[in-house]
C-alpha cells in the first residue's frame, strides 16, 4: 500500500527528507545486526515526554509514532541529543522487555515542509498483528507468572539463584539466529519511502522467528534465544520477584546487574548455560564483580566491556565462592554445584568436597582426603545427590577410576560406575574422562568414546493413600491417590488392585467404582520392584435393588371424543425402588391401546382396563378401567340429486382478451354434490375455466354450458357475445446487420481497465443485445458490459456478438502493458540440521536432514558437504558414510545464493582396522636417564604418534652393550660406567626411530665412552616469510654425525608433506610457492649401518611484508655446535641497532657465582641468540622474567609452532621484545584458525574450553 502520492514524496524529498538511521546508533548483540543501545543513566525532562509517548504508543500497538511540528519543538527533538526518540525508543525497550512485539529495528525520518517547519516520524515494525499481539501477551503472561510462583517462597539470594538456574535450563542458545543478519528490505528508503515501510514490515512478520529469538517471548515460550533473549527473560523475572535488577549491553553481548542483601553484582547466564555443553561450571559468571569481569582475559573479554550504565559492583563473596583468576587473567570456574539451599565445592588439589551455604558463610567438609587418592574432579549434583570422578589406587589397580555418589540425606559415599571394567581400560592408563548426568543416565565419555550408564534407581520406601473410604451411591466411585517416598524415588508409579472385583472396582490412576455392597481392601503396589505397598479399605453400600411393592394409577375414567386420548401417571411405592419404571398394556387394543408413556387413545366405544406392572421382576401391578364413548359410525343420509341449474353473468364480452365471470344455482338446495363442469361451444372464439370465467379469442358468438358432476345428467347454457378481438398481424423480426465498438485500444496501468461500447445496425433490430467475450483471458477479460480487465502483457481480441442469431459479430484488439509483476524471492533464512552426531561402525552411515527457514523460501534444496572428506563423506541426500576416526563438520547450505549454512558436528570412531597402514611418525621416549648402582636398571617407555597408528610395537637397542643393555620392553640394566645411547625403532617399516641417551656412574668403575655420534634433534632458524632462507641447527652426541637433509612442504602443520625437489642441502631458501604452508626438515643420520630421521617444522610462511625480493640473503652465518649446558642462566642481547630487546632479559642477581653475563656473538646481533657463563648455546625450555622461551642447538630463540615431547606450542612471531615468548590461551593462527593453549603453553585437543570443541588437530570446531 502507498502511504503517500508520488507527488507528495516527490515534495518530501525535495524539503530535505532526512532518514537519520534505519538500525540506530547503539550496540550489536551478538552476531547480528539488531539494535540494543546503552541507556543513560540521566534523565532530561525532554527525554521523558519522549520516552512516555513511545511507550503508550508501543503499549498501544502503533507502528506510525508521530511527533507534531508543537511537539517537536517542545520537546526540543532536533537540538537535544537525549531526547532523539530513536535513541529513546531503544530506551524504552530495555526498560520494557515485556513490550516483545516490535523488531529492533526502527526507522525516524524528520519531514521539513515548506515554511521551515519539522515534524518527526518513528516508523515501527510489528511483528504480528493486533489480535495476535494480545493473544501471546496473555500466554506469556500467564507463562511468567507461573515461573515467578516456584520462587515466591525463598529469601532473595535464593530466588537469584532459582532464576539463574531457571534460564539455564530452560532456554538453549540459538545458534542460527546468532550466525545471522537480521532480515531487511533492499528498497531505498530515500527514494521510496512508503514502499520501503511496507516493504520492511511484511518481512518483519514474515521473520518474526528471527526476531523472537532476541525478544522475552522467544526465551520463554520458544525456549531458545539469543542472549538478549536470556538477559530480558532473567531481568523480568528477578525484577517481578522484588529483586532490583537491570540489563547490561556491549558492543556484541547483553547480560544483567542485580541488586540483593545490599550489594550490587554482574550477572551473565549466557555465559552460564549448559545446554551446548552440560561440563560447564554453572556460576562462573553468577554475582560477579566489574573488576573481576574486565580482569578476564579469555576469547569473551570484549564482549563484557560494557557500553551501558553498571552500578559499582564491588563485593567479591561470589569471586570467592565460584572462580579463581590465573596469572594470565583467565577466569576458571570452580567446581560448584548447589543443591536447594547448599553449595558443594570440589577442590582437586587438595580431594577435599566442601558445602557451605549459598552466600559462603558456615563452611564444612563432606569428603576428606582418603589414603588412596589419586586425583577427584568433576562434580555433578542431580536428584537431590551428589556425584564426582575419582582416580585412586587399590590392590589390583595402578589406576583404579570411578564415579561415586554422595547421598546427602545420608552423607553416604559409594562407587556407582566402575569405568576401568566399562571402558575395558588397561592397568595403569589415564585417559581423558568426564561425565555429566541427564535423564538418569550417565554419560560418559572416555579419551573421545561417549557411552551411557543407567543411573542407579532410588527405590520407593514408603506409600501413603488418600482418598474417599466410602461409596454409598449405586455405581458411584471414589478416586485414591498414592504418594510415594522418598520424594526423589526414580520409580513414583505404582499397580492399584481391589480384593473382590465383584464388590468394587479399581482402575490403573486408582479409580474405585461401586459394584455391589461390602467391604474392599485396595492395593497400591510400587512398580520400582522395591515389592513397597499399602491397602486402604472402601466401605461399599446403597449397591442392592429395592423391589416395588405397589403402583397407582391415577388419570381420567373415560374418553368420549372421537379418537380421543387421556394421559395415565403410575407412581411405584416405596419411593426409593430401585427401578421406578412400569410397562403400559391395554386389556383390548380394539376399544383403546396405551404407548409406553402411559397415553391411551380411544378406538371404539366400550369399557377396557389398562395395566401398569412394575419393571424390576417383583410382578406387581396396578390396573384402571376405562368408558369409551362417542366413536360409533353415523350413516350419511340418501344421495340427493341436481334436477336444475340456472346461470347467471353478463351476456357479451367487447375488450380485446376481456374476461367474464359466470356463476350457476344448483337446485334442490339439498343436492349431494352441487359441483359443475364448465365447456365452451367453440375455444376459438372463448374459453372458460373451471370456475366459470370466460375469456374472449375472437369476435363471434360462443355457448358456455354448465354440467352437474354427480351423473343425474342436467345441465344448463349462456350465450355469450364476443366483440372487438380482430387481430392484428406484427411486423416481421428486423434482424442486426452490423456492429460498431468504440473505445481505447490500449491498457498501460497495471491491472487497468477500458470501457467498450458496441453500436448495433439498424437502428430498428428487434433484438439490439449483444455479448462480449476474449480471446485471451490470461491477457484481458471483458464483462456483460464490455468492460475491459488487464492481466498480463500482450495482445488480446474482444468480440461482440449479436444475440439475435443472425451471426453478425465485430471485434477490437486491445495492446496490453505495464503488468510485468516482480515475484518476490524469499531468501533462506536459517537450516537447522538434525540427526545422530556419531558413528561408532566401520563404514557406518548416518542420515541428517535438514530443516529450510522460513518454510515458504523459494528455493528449498540444499547442498551437503564436508569439512574433511577423509573422516566422513556425505551425500546428496544427507547420508553421511564414515572413513577414518576423527571429527568432522557436516555442512547444510542453502542453494539459493543467501549464503546461509546448517551444520552438525559428527563423531566417527571405529574405523581403524588391521587393514588401515597408519604409518609411525613419531617416537618420544620418557623416563630416567642415569644408573648408579651395579646391575641396577629402569624401565623406559615410549610414546608412539599418532595415536591411530596400526603397528605402535617397537624394538628396542643398546648402542654399547658393554656399558648397558636393554630388554624387549624397554627394561635397561648398568653394565659399566659410561654413556650409552638407547634406541627404539618402530616396527612397521617406517623408519622411525626414538634415542635416549643414559649415563651409568658405578663408583669404582671405569667409565667407557661410546664412540658413536649420535643425532639428538635438528631445528630450523632464520625468518619465516618468504625470499628468506631457513637454515638448520642439529644436536648430537660424540662425533658430528653425517646427516642427509631433505625439505618438504604441506598445507597443513599435522598434514601429508610432500618432498620439495632439489631442496636437500642445510639450508632452504623460501619461495613465493611456500607462502601459507608449512615447512619441514627431515633430518636422516646413520649409526653402525641403521639410519633414523629428526625433524622439525615451521609455523605458517608469510609473504615478506618489507621486502617481496626473493634473493633476499640472510646474514646469519652461525653453524651447529655441540655440547652439554653447564648452566641455563642466560643474558640478554640487544636485536636490533637501535637497542629494542629481543628474546630473554637476565634476572639481576641471578647470573652464577664467578661469572659475569655473557652476551651473544656481536658478529650477529640479531638473531637472538644467548650463551651461558661458559660460553655454551643455551638450548631448550627457559624462563626468564616470568617468560618462558624455546632455544635451539646455537641458543637461537625460536618463532611459531614447535613440537616438543609430543605436544605443540607456540613462540611469539612478533619483531618486538615479545618475540619468541611462548603463548597461552586463544591463538588465532595466519591462516584463521583459531587454537587454545594451555596455561603450560600446550595446544589442547580433543576438548572443550569456554564452551567451543576442539578437534583433534588443535583447531576450534564449534
Amino acid at each position: 500500500m502507498n502511504f503517500l502520492s508520488k507527488k507528495a514524496r516527490l515534495d518530501l524529498v525535495a524539503k530535505t527528507l532526512i532518514v537519520t538511521s534505519i538500525l540506530g546508533t547503539g550496540s550489536y548483540i551478538i552476531l547480528n545486526d539488531t539494535t540494543v543501545t546503552a541507556y543513560a543513566t540521566a534523565t532530561s525532562s525532554n527525554k521523558e515526554l519522549v520516552k512516555a509517548k513511545i511507550l503508550n504508543d508501543l503499549l498501544a500497538y502503533k507502528t506510525d509514532i508521530t511527533f507534531s511540528t508543537a511537539e517537536y519543538t517542545a520537546y526540543s527533538i532536533g537540538t537535544d541529543s537525549t531526547a532523539d526518540p530513536k535513541q529513546v525508543y531503544f530506551e524504552v525497550l530495555n526498560e520494557h522487555p515485556e513490550i516483545f512485539w516490535t523488531s529492533q529495528s526502527v526507522l525516524g525520518v524528520t519531514n521539513t515542509d515548506g515554511s521551515g517547519n519539522k515534524a518527526y516520524m518513528l516508523y515501527v515494525n510489528n511483528l504480528y498483528s493486533d489480535s495476535d499481539i494480545a493473544t501471546k501477551k496473555a500466554e506469556l503472561d500467564s507463562k511468567i507468572d507461573s515461573i515467578i510462583s516456584q520462587f515466591s517462597s525463598y529469601g532473595d539470594l535464593r530466588k537469584v539463584y532459582e532464576i539463574h538456574d531457571y534460564v539455564n535450563a530452560n532456554v538453549t542458545y540459538d545458534h542460527t539466529v546468532a550466525g545471522s543478519t537480521a532480515p531487511t528490505s533492499s528498497i531505498d528508503p530515500n527514494t521510496d519511502l512508503s514502499d520501503y515501510i511496507a516493504d520492511t514490515r511484511q518481512i518483519t512478520q514474515n521473520n518474526a522467528s528471527f526476531f523472537e529469538a532476541h525478544s522475552l517471548y522467544g526465551a520463554v515460550m520458544n525456549g531458545t534465544a539469543v542472549c538478549e533473549g536470556y538477559a530480558k527473560l532473567a531481568n523480568v523475572l528477578l525484577s517481578k520477584s522484588g529483586i532490583e535488577a537491570n540489563i547490561i549491553v556491549s558492543n556484541s553481548h547483553a547480560w544483567n546487574y542485580v541488586k540483593v542483601n545490599g550489594n550490587y553484582y554482574q550477572l551473565d547466564t549466557t555465559w552460564d548455560d549448559q545446554s551446548d555443553n552440560k561440563t560447564l561450571c554453572p556460576y562462573k559468571y553468577f554475582n560477579i564483580t566489574n573488576g573481576e569481569m574486565l580482569k578476564d582475559a579469555s576469547s569473551n573479554v570484549t564482549l563484557h566491556n560494557a557500553t551501558s550504565y553498571i552500578p559499582n559492583c564491588t563485593d567479591t563473596t561470589f569471586d570467592n565462592i565460584f572462580r579463581t583468576v590465573g596469572s594470565n587473567n583467565i577466569i576458571q570456574g570452580k567446581n560448584v554445584m548447589r543443591v536447594n539451599d547448599k553449595l558443594y565445592y570440589l577442590d582437586d588439589s587438595t580431594n577435599i568436597i566442601y558445602s557451605y551455604n549459598l552466600d559462603g558463610t558456615n563452611q564444612s567438609i563432606i569428603r576428606n582426603p582418603e589414603s588412596d587418592d589419586l586425583l577427584i574432579y568433576n562434580l555433578m549434583a542431580y536428584n537431590g545427590d551428589l556425584y564426582y570422578l575419582t582416580y585412586k589406587t587399590d590392590a589390583t589397580h595402578t589406576v583404579l577410576m570411578q564415579i561415586n555418589k554422595i547421598d546427602l540425606s545420608t552423607n553416604v559415599d559409594s562407587p556407582v560406575l566402575n569405568i576401568n571394567n566399562e571402558f575395558g581400560l588397561a592397568n595403569g592408563s589415564m585417559p581423558n574422562i568426564s561425565f555429566y548426568i541427564d535423564n538418569n543416565k550417565l554419560k560418559v565419555t572416555c579419551d573421545g568414546a561417549n557411552r551411557d550408564f543407567p543411573l542407579q534407581s532410588i527405590l520407593a520406601a514408603g506409600i501413603t493413600i488418600s482418598g474417599g473410604n466410602s461409596i454409598s451411591v449405586k455405581g458411584g466411585t471414589t478416586q485414591l491417590t498414592a504418594n510415594v517416598s522418598p520424594s526423589n524415588a526414580t520409580d513414583k508409579t505404582v499397580t492399584w488392585t481391589t480384593s473382590d472385583n465383584t464388590i468394587a472396582t479399581v482402575d490403573s490412576n486408582g479409580l474405585v467404582t461401586a459394584k455391589a455392597d461390602g467391604a474392599v481392601v485396595i492395593k497400591a503396589k510400587a512398580n520400582d520392584g522395591s515389592n513397597v505397598e499399602n491397602t486402604y479399605n472402601v466401605t461399599i453400600s446403597g449397591q442392592s435393588d429395592i423391589k416395588a411393592t405397589g403402583i397407582t394409577i391415577t388419570g381420567t375414567n373415560n374418553i368420549s371424543s372421537k379418537g380421543g386420548t387421556t394421559q395415565l401417571m403410575a407412581t411405584v411405592a416405596p419411593s426409593n425402588t430401585t427401578d421406578n419404571t412400569v410397562i403400559w398394556s391395554s386389556s383390548d387394543n380394539n376399544i383403546a391401546t396405551v404407548d409406553s408413556n402411559g397415553l391411551v387413545t380411544a378406538k371404539t366405544d366400550g369399557i377396557v382396563d389398562i395395566k401398569a406392572t412394575a419393571n424390576d421382576g417383583s410382578n406387581v401391578s396396578s390396573i384402571k378401567t376405562i368408558t369409551i364413548s362417542g366413536q360409533a359410525v353415523v350413516t350419511p343420509p340418501t344421495d340427493v340429486k341436481v334436477t336444475g341449474i340456472t346461470i347467471s353473468g353478463g351476456n357479451n364480452i367487447s375488450t380485446k382478451g376481456g374476461t367474464l365471470p359466470l356463476t350457476t344455482g344448483v337446485s334442490p338446495s339439498n343436492a349431494t354434490d352441487k359441483a359443475v363442469t364448465w365447456s365452451s361451444s367453440d375455444e376459438s372464439v372463448a374459453i372458460v375455466n373451471s370456475n366459470g370465467l370466460v375469456t374472449a379469442k375472437t369476435d363471434g358468438s360462443v355457448d358456455i354450458k354448465a354440467t352437474a358432476n354427480d351423473g343425474s345428467g342436467v345441465s344448463s347454457t349462456k350465450t355469450i357475445t364476443i366483440s372487438g378481438q380482430v387481430v392484428v398481424t406484427p411486423p416481421t423480426d428486423i434482424k442486426v446487420t452490423g456492429i460498431s465498438i468504440t473505445g481505447s485500444s490500449n491498457i498501460t496501468t497495471k491491472s487497468g481497465t477500458a470501457q467498450l461500447s458496441a453500436t448495433v445496425t439498424p437502428s430498428n433490430a428487434t433484438d439490439k443485445t449483444i455479448t462480449w467475450s476474449s480471446s485471451d483471458d490470461a491477457i484481458a477479460t471483458v464483462d456483460s458490459n464490455g468492460l475491459v480487465t488487464a492481466k498480463a502483457n500482450g495482445n488480446v481480441v474482444i468480440t461482440a456478438t449479436a444475440n439475435d442469431g443472425s451471426g453478425i459479430k465485430s471485434t477490437k484488439s486491445i495492446t496490453i502493458s505495464g503488468q510485468t509483476t516482480t515475484t518476490t524471492i524469499i531468501k533462506v533464512t536459517g537450516i537447522t540440521t538434525t540427526g545422530t552426531d556419531s558413528i561408532s561402525t566401520k563404514g557406518g552411515t548416518l542420515t541428517l536432514t535438514a530443516v529450510v527457514n522460513p518454510s515458504d523460501a523459494t528455493n528449498k534444496t540444499i547442498t551437503w558437504s564436508s569439512s574433511d572428506t577423509s573422516i566422513a563423506t556425505v551425500g546428496s541426500s544427507g547420508v553421511v558414510t564414515a572413513i577414518n576416526n576423527g571429527s568432522v563438520v557436516i555442512k547444510a547450505t542453502a542453494s539459493d545464493g543467501s549464503g546461509v549454512i546448517g551444520t552438525k558436528i559428527i563423531t566417527v570412531t571405529g574405523q581403524v582396522t588391521a587393514s588401515t597402514n597408519v604409518k609411525v611418525t613419531g617416537i618420544n621416549i620418557t623416563g630416567n636417564d642415569n644408573i648408579s648402582s651395579r646391575g641396577g636398571n629402569l624401565t623406559l617407555t615410549c610414546n608412539v604418534s599418532p595415536s591411530t597408528a596400526t603397528d605402535k610395537t617397537v624394538t628396542w637397542s643398546s648402542s654399547d652393550t658393554s656399558i648397558a643393555t636393554i630388554s624387549s620392553s624397554g627394561v635397561v640394566t648398568a653394565i659399566a660406567n659410561g654413556t650409552v645411547t638407547i634406541i627404539v625403532t618402530a616396527n612397521d617399516g617406517s623408519g622411525i626411530k626414538g634415542i635416549k641417551t643414559i649415563t651409568i656412574t658405578i663408583t669404582g668403575q671405569t667409565t667407557t665412552t661410546s664412540s658413536d655420534s649420535v643425532l639428538k634433534s635438528v631445528s630450523i632458524s632464520g625468518t619465516e616469510e618468504v625470499g628468506h632462507k631457513l637454515k638448520t641447527k642439529i644436536k648430537y652426541d660424540g662425533a658430528e654425525p653425517d646427516v642427509k637433509y631433505k625439505w618438504q612442504r604441506a598445507s597443513k602443520k599435522d598434514g601429508d608433506y610432500t618432498d620439495i625437489s632439489g631442496a636437500d642441502e642445510e639450508e632452504y631458501k623460501l619461495k613465493s610457492g611456500d607462502k601459507g604452508k608449512y615447512i619441514k626438515v627431515v633430518a636422516t643420520a646413520t649409526i653402525n649401518g641403521t639410519s633414523y630421521d629428526v625433524e622439525d617444522i615451521t609455523s605458517k610462511i608469510s609473504k615478506d611484508t618489507s621486502n617481496d625480493d626473493e634473493d633476499e640473503e640472510d646474514n646469519d652465518n652461525s653453524s651447529s655446535s655441540s655440547g652439554n649446558n653447564s648452566n641455563n642462566t642466560v643474558a640478554f642481547r640487544p636485536a636490533t641497532s637501535n637497542g629494542s630487546s629481543m628474546g630473554p632479559v637476565m634476572p639481576t642477581g641471578e647470573s652464577p657465582a664467578g661469572s659475569g653475563i655473557i652476551t651473544a656473538n656481536s658478529s650477529s646481533p640479531a638473531n637472538g641468540q644467548f650463551t651461558n657463563p661458559s660460553g655454551h648455546p643455551v638450548s631448550g625450555w627457559l624462563n626468564s622474567n616470568g617468560r618462558w622461551y624455546y632455544l635451539d642447538n646455537n641458543g637461537d630463540a625460536k618463532t611459531g609452532w614447535i613440537q616438543d615431547n609430543g605436544k605443540w606450542y607456540y613462540l611469539n612471531t612478533a619483531t618486538d621484545t615479545n618475540r619468541g615468548t611462548m603463548k597461552t590461551g586463544w591463538l588465532q593462527d595466519t591462516d584463521g584458525t583459531w587454537y587454545y593453549l594451555y596455561s603450560d603453553g600446550s595446544m589442547a585437543t580433543n576438548t572443550s574450553v569456554d564452551g567451543y570443541k576442539i578437534g583433534s588437530n588443535g583447531a576450534w570446531i564449534g
